[in-house]
């Protein structure tokens, strides 16, 4: 599946315990493409940063059909991230 063709968001948690998404405006399949990775920008910042401690994040890709209706759906396991005291 070619996941650059399919709507992106990235689910996250803050240390807050707040949970938030974050649509992924494009993909940058230009920068690296001589390894075959794709870059997915993250604005890491607002909500994510709200408060320093644990981000925990996955990326999910889907698509719907006619009806608005999940006709692919790819998650990635959740990740952890630290955001600073800034």
């Amino acid at each position: 599946m070619d996941l650059t063709t399919k709507a992106c968001i990235i689910r996250f948690t803050n240390a807050n315990g707040d949970n938030y998404i974050y649509p992924v405006p494009y993909y940058d399949t230009e920068t690296l493409a001589y390894e075959n990775k794709v870059l997915i920008p993250w604005c890491i910042q607002g909500a994510a940063t709200a408060k320093a401690g644990i981000v925990k994040f996955a990326i999910c890709w889907y698509s719907t059909n006619e009806n608005k209706k999940i006709s692919y759906s790819f998650n990635t396991l959740v990740a952890e991230g630290t955001i600073l005291e800034g």
